[in-house]
């Protein structure tokens, strides 16, 4: 190999290397996201099975 080559080469496995890292980011996020969002859903849920108690008794 010549040096460009290797030069690119290089260059390549950095940048795989760097989106491998902002997709394991970006997976951690969604499942932050999902968890965050099932917490409001039952919150939520909760809130209207009190709401419903106090109106009727």
């Amino acid at each position: 190999m010549d040096i460009k080559t290797d030069h690119y080469a290089n260059e390549a496995y950095r940048i795989s290397t760097k989106l491998d890292e902002v997709q394991e980011q970006m997976d951690k996020q969604r499942e932050n996201t999902k968890r965050d969002s099932s917490m409001w859903i039952v919150a939520f849920i909760a809130f209207q099975f009190l709401l419903f108690y106090w109106l009727h008794f």
